[in-house]
């Protein structure tokens, strides 16, 4: 497999900011860092893993296996995250979301998990749109709609006028990320 420089440069924007919004948000709001937190590592594993042309067996493994985690465990921690304050019942949702969605996937065959998996995370950004719709946070319903509206019309398969979809929808993380970030910084949740 040739090297993907685009998806390298696009995962090395992703990572970037996370780190970005960890340093701002880590220590008002640990759920939320930890939430992206994973988001980055998955980055990360994809920046070494497509800079590679032959990638070990295990650079796979990880970077597959923090991809995962950030839709079954990262969004459900970010909407904690939002949630902590103001919304118990909804913290307590989406933690047994993620432990259920952790325990299931074990047990289910390919076409469940990943059901399994856009549920947890769809409950996860209900939640920071719930949240963020009673506190009256711009900016965390814009980071929201961003998420949404790329994972749903770009997705992460194929290509758009030559580029790679899964770049594009980096790029759009990461916007979507530096909204999440300003909407924990600059809103007492």
């Amino acid at each position: 497999m040739p090297r993907q420089l685009s998806t390298v440069l696009s995962d090395a924007v992703l990572a970037i900011s996370v780190i970005h919004f960890v340093y701002n948000v880590f220590f008002t709001n640990f759920f939320a860092a930890l939430g992206l937190g994973i988001q980055g590592a998955a980055a990360l594993a994809g920046t070494v893993r497509f800079s590679m042309s032959d990638p070990d067996r295990i650079i796979k493994e990880y970077h597959q296996l923090f991809s995962w985690l950030a839709q079954v465990a990262g969004l459900p921690l970010l909407a904690i995250g939002f949630a902590h304050t103001n919304a118990p019942v909804l913290v307590s949702f989406n933690f047994l979301f993620m432990i259920g969605a952790v325990v299931a996937t074990r047990f289910a065959d390919p076409p469940t998990r990943k059901l399994i998996t856009e549920a947890t995370a769809g409950f996860g950004m209900l939640t920071i749109i719930f949240c963020c719709l009673i506190n009256i946070n711009i900016w965390g319903l814009i980071g929201a709609t961003i998420y949404v509206v790329s994972g749903t019309t770009i997705g992460s398969e194929g290509y758009t006028h030559g580029v790679p979809r899964v770049d594009i929808l980096h790029y759009f993380l990461a916007i979507g990320n530096e909204f999440f970030r300003m909407s924990l910084t600059y809103y007492d949740l």
